[in-house]
């Protein structure tokens, strides 16, 4: 082995100075809610196969959410591993933080290499490079971007513009390199190696079993003006072979003993032929798992629902966000809304769970637009709901008309600084206070509630 490659490298998932529980998977940056749980860091478990696969092998993975540490623990934490490079996951409400993370870092040693990935890394590089702060962004998907980084610092010792997908201050200016060419396959080229997490810490909350995070897809052929999901994956609906993803359940299962999963998917049925062949090779290769998803409603139909049943789905998460047609149009999801109801219906009788989420205050909306769609979303068979706020987040259109300073602004679904229209802060609020006692206030749903509090969880 080369010798630069046996160089330590911590790949970390921060806590904040204030002790905010925050989720950062991918595009996802919200406070941690007890109905979402605690996710294993994804992305970074991909950096690491990536850079397994190159040959760095003198790897760890530091979760500080699900350790519970506080930041000052944290960067102990990091200096005992006395690494040379580190790699940290970042977001946009959680900048400051970052930033002091990597300063505290250089603290100890100002020539250690850190760098910031993540969607606002991505769109606003600016925010984090600087002398005694972060030395590198990755633009976009990070894993390859990482290895090709480290093989020009590490190894070759050359010129850092020869990477592609990477922003670094030259002479005090922001330089992005030239774009990667979109990938030919999005198969891992080695298993990832789940010995560098604690599984055990991290429990599905409907469940209360361990599981883990297999990601099947990235990216979305759809163009929703408040997602961020083109800045960061690009265009289009990308997915791994059945083959690789049956592979990595089949490891999970074996070395690890995890059988329940969150299949991590923008939108898992954007093409049908996929969930059918998907879930037909878990049921022939007799599989006893079980998995929760993202889906589009109006891409579900019975014998998708049936199929995805016998596979061992257990519940369906779903991006609805209104009810109304032109709120729909004006912000580019133009999801059909006649097809709602039969989408729901079809789950419910297969026994799915099914979790509706909603934003307030989009383009096109009104308070009485807003009342209609709560009504509408009590009235339906959905099990369980979220409300959020827009999040005017970089990379939407949403941004430049609504930008705020205040990056705790930027918690998905909290932020109150989207105002137009009847929509201030405090309607905003008022509305979503009233969207959950409205809509969990049903038998049916209460029932399920307390079940939840009294057993822990709510399927088995």
């Amino acid at each position: 082995m080369n010798k630069c490659k046996r160089e330590r490298i911590v790949l970390i998932n921060p806590t904040t100075q204030s002790r905010k529980k925050v989720l950062r998977v991918e595009r996802c940056q919200q406070r941690r809610l007890f109905t979402v749980g605690l996710w294993p860091p994804v992305t970074l478990l991909e950096i690491a196969t990536y850079l397994q696969y190159c040959g760095y092998n003198n790897i760890a993975i530091i979760d500080a959410e699900a350790e519970n540490y506080d930041f000052t623990t944290m960067i102990q934490r990091i200096v005992q591993e006395k690494p040379v490079v580190v790699i940290v996951s970042t977001t946009t409400p959680t900048l400051e933080d970052d930033v002091a993370l990597a300063m505290n870092l250089k603290k100890f040693d100002n020539r250690l290499i850190v760098i910031a990935c993540g969607i606002h890394a991505t769109l606003k590089p600016n925010d984090f490079l600087g002398k005694n702060r972060f030395d590198f962004c990755t633009i976009g998907e990070p894993e390859i971007v990482v290895c090709d980084l480290l093989e020009i610092l590490l190894v070759e010792k050359s010129d850092v513009d020869n990477v592609k997908s990477v922003a670094y201050l030259d002479n005090d200016e922001v330089h992005i390199t030239e774009k990667a060419l979109p990938r030919e396959s999005y198969d891992y080229p080695i298993m990832p190696d789940r010995t560098l997490l604690k599984n055990d810490l991290y429990r599905l909350p409907f469940t209360r079993t361990k599981f883990t995070t297999i990601k099947i897809s990235r990216g979305c052929d759809y163009g929703c003006m408040f997602c961020t999901s083109a800045s960061y994956y690009g265009k289009g609906w990308k997915t791994r072979s059945v083959s690789s993803i049956i592979a990595e359940i089949k490891d999970c299962i074996k070395k690890y003993n995890i059988k329940t999963f969150l299949f991590l998917s923008d939108t898992f049925n954007a093409r049908k032929e996929f969930v059918e062949e998907l879930c037909s090779s878990i049921q022939e290769e007799k599989l006893d798992i079980r998995w929760v998803v993202n889906s589009r409603i109006d891409l579900m139909d019975e014998s998708s629902v049936i199929t995805m049943k016998k596979a061992g789905c257990i519940l369906v998460s779903l991006g609805i966000e209104s009810f109304d047609t032109e709120v729909q149009k004006i912000n580019k999801k133009n999801l059909d809304i006649t097809k709602i109801d039969s989408g729901l219906k079809a789950l419910s009788a297969a026994h799915i769970y099914t979790y509706g989420y909603f934003i307030i205050g989009l383009y096109g909306d009104s308070i009485q637009k807003t009342l209609r769609t709560i009504y509408l979303a009590w009235k339906s068979p959905l099990d369980f709901a979220c409300f959020y706020s827009v999040t005017p987040y970089p990379g939407t259109a949403y941004y430049d008309e609504f930008k705020s300073e205040d990056k705790s602004q930027y918690f998905h679904g909290d932020s109150t600084c989207v105002k137009h229209g009847a929509f201030t802060p405090l309607t905003v609020v008022l509305l979503k206070l009233c969207a959950y006692i409205f809509f969990y206030f049903s038998i049916r749903r209460l029932r399920l509630i307390m079940t939840y509090v009294i057993k822990g969880r709510i399927c088995y």
